[in-house]
C-alpha cells in the first residue's frame, strides 16, 4: 500500500475473541493502522492457539506460530472478565473504542456480563463484530474441522473412491474474517453519515456455505451432491489436473479458453491433442480421463521447471507444484519478522491489497 497516512490509524479495536476468525480480522485492520487492543483469558493463560504447537515447536514456549499469524501488530493483555476490577477496566476502554471484536457465546456473555444489547445501549457509537456458530443455536460450539465435514467441504475434497478429506487450513474462519471484515467496513462507512454503530454478525456455518460459490450453485440446482475430483476443475479441463514429469516433480495446468488449449497443443506439439473430441472445454470435460492421458504422456518426458518455462513463454497458464516455504522465497515482501511475548517469528501477511490514494 502506498499511502502517506492510513486512514485507519485512528482507529481503536478491542479484540475479544479466540482462536482464528476474530483474531485474523482484528489483524487485518492493525496492519491497515489500526490501534488494537486485544485481551485474553487470563484464567488459561491466554489464547488456546499459544499452546498450539507443531511438531518441531519449542514447547516451552508461550506463544506458538500459529498464535503468531493472527496476532501481531496488537497490544495483547490478559484479564479476567469475570473479575470486577478486570471487568470495569473493559468498560472503561470501550468508552474511546470504535470497534469490538468477539466471539463470546451467549451464555458466557451472559457469565461476564457482556450481553450484547447491552453494550450497544451503553456505547451507541460502537461498531460491534460478532462471531457466532448457528442462526438457531449461538450456544452451539462450532469448529472448523466440524463445519467442513458438516457443509460439504470434506465431501467435495479429495480423490475419487477415497475417504474425505478436511483442507489443512482452518479454511471456514478464514472465510468468515473475510466476511467480517466487509460488514465491519460497511458498518464503519455506515457510521461517517449517521455516526450511529452497528452489530455485524457472521455465522460460521453461513460463511462456510457462502464461500462454495459454483459448487453450491450446481448442487441447488441440479438437486445432486457434487462428488470429490482430486485437483481437478468440475467444469473446466485441463485445469487444475496435474501430470507427472521427469524426475518426479508435479506440474498443474490451468487451461481455461479454447484459444489456450490450441496453444497449448502447438507447443507440446501433440496432433492427439487436437482431435474433435477435445475441440472445446464442455468436450474436453466429457473425454477428460483420455486427455489428461495423453497430457501424461507428453509431460513426463520433461523436467516440470524446463516445461514450465517453455509454457509460461507462450502464456499458456501453469504451475510447478512447490513447497510453501519455496512461494515465500519468490515473493519475500509477504514475510516480515514480529515479536509476539519476547519471541521473533516470521509471519505472512494476512492484508494484501495496494491502494494509492489521491493527493
Amino acid at each position: 500500500m502506498v499511502m502517506q497516512r492510513s486512514p485507519l490509524q485512528d482507529l481503536k479495536i478491542i479484540d475479544l475473541s479466540s482462536v482464528l476468525a476474530g483474531p485474523m480480522t482484528a489483524n487485518m485492520f492493525s496492519e491497515l493502522g489500526a490501534k488494537v487492543l486485544r485481551i485474553e483469558n487470563a484464567k488459561t493463560g491466554g489464547d488456546s492457539t499459544r499452546t498450539w504447537l507443531r511438531e518441531g515447536e519449542h514447547y516451552d514456549e508461550e506463544v506458538s506460530s500459529y498464535h503468531a499469524s493472527a496476532n501481531y501488530n496488537k497490544t495483547i493483555v490478559q484479564k479476567d472478565l469475570s473479575l470486577p476490577d478486570d471487568h470495569q477496566w473493559l468498560m472503561q476502554e470501550l468508552e474511546d473504542a470504535d470497534v469490538l471484536i468477539g466471539n463470546f457465546s451467549p451464555i458466557v456473555q451472559e457469565k461476564l456480563n457482556l450481553r450484547l444489547d447491552d453494550l450497544r445501549k451503553i456505547h451507541p457509537k460502537l461498531i460491534v463484530g460478532w462471531i457466532s456458530t448457528y442462526p438457531d443455536d449461538r450456544n452451539r460450539p462450532a469448529y472448523d474441522a466440524v463445519l467442513q465435514a458438516e457443509t460439504g467441504w470434506m465431501s467435495i475434497n479429495g480423490e475419487i473412491g477415497k475417504p474425505p478429506l478436511k483442507i489443512p487450513v482452518a479454511i471456514i474462519d478464514v472465510f468468515t474474517s473475510h466476511q467480517l471484515r466487509a460488514g465491519i467496513l460497511t458498518a464503519l462507512l455506515h457510521k461517517q453519515s449517521n455516526q450511529k454503530g452497528s452489530l455485524v454478525e457472521v455465522f460460521l456455518v453461513e460463511a462456510a456455505l457462502a464461500a462454495q460459490v459454483n459448487q453450491s450453485s450446481y448442487a441447488l440446482n441440479q438437486k445432486v451432491n457434487p462428488s470429490p475430483m482430486g485437483s481437478a476443475h468440475p467444469n473446466i479441463c485441463p485445469y487444475g489436473d496435474l501430470v507427472e514429469c521427469k524426475g518426479g516433480d508435479y506440474l498443474l495446468f490451468a487451461v481455461g479458453t479454447d484459444v489456450q488449449y490450441l496453444r497449448l497443443a502447438e507447443v507440446l506439439n501433440e496432433p492427439r491433442m487436437l482431435a474433435d473430441s477435445f475441440r472445446t472445454n464442455p468436450q474436453r470435460v466429457i473425454h477428460r480421463t483420455t486427455l489428461i492421458d495423453i497430457l501424461q504422456d507428453v509431460c513426463r518426458q520433461y523436467y516440470a521447471l524446463s516445461l514450465h518455462e517453455k509454457l509460461t513463454a507462450a502464456n499458456i497458464p501453469c504451475a510447478r507444484v512447490q513447497g510453501i516455504l519455496d512461494a515465500f522465497k519468490e515473493q519475500p515482501h509477504m514475510t516480515h519478522e514480529t515479536v509476539i511475548d519476547n519471541t521473533s517469528f516470521l509471519v505472512g501477511k494476512t492484508t494484501c491489497f495496494h491502494l494509492e490514494s489521491n493527493t
